[in-house]
């Protein structure tokens, strides 16, 4: 991807688009799932244990995991605000194309009906939150790597 633009004697300037294609994201929590889910898991993420994937790809209080000025103010996760995303990543570096990848664990879920649920509803988190609200971003799709058939229909 390449933009041109006139240069003074008829010249023809270019500049490289630049493409980041590993931005992780992060659902702040399970609650921000609740308007995407099904009302049974809903009722069954308040009224029961199970909480969402739990574990994390990378450890949270590692010094390399997270940049610090990455920590929203209100304790939710680095990489759940696209306000910060943009302040410090997408418009000082000059990014014209980010990919997003959602970090969720939805692989750890024994459940295969809840990995079905949780991912569609990440998925469709992610298009609300981030995607829909930013030209710039592209998305990629969160599956159960238990479920195929479920994922090809993702």
């Amino acid at each position: 991807m390449i933009d041109a633009q006139a240069a003074a004697g008829g010249a023809v300037a270019a500049r490289q688009a630049l493409i980041d294609c590993d931005v992780h994201i992060e659902v702040p929590n399970v609650k921000a799932l609740f308007p995407y889910l099904p009302a049974y898991w809903v009722e069954h993420i308040e009224q029961t244990l199970f909480k969402g994937p739990v574990d994390s790809y990378y450890p949270m209080k590692a010094p390399m995991t997270v940049r610090e000025d990455a920590r929203p103010e209100d304790g939710s996760l680095p990489g759940s605000s696209l306000e910060l995303l943009r302040k410090h990543h997408l418009d000082p570096s000059g990014v014209d194309i980010a990919i997003l990848n959602c970090m969720y664990a939805i692989d750890t879920l024994n459940n295969p009906d809840a990995a079905v649920a949780m991912a569609a509803a990440v998925n469709d988190w992610q298009i609300d939150q981030f995607l829909d609200k930013d030209s710039r971003l592209r998305g990629s799709i969160v599956i159960p790597l238990e479920g195929s058939p479920h994922a090809v229909h993702r």
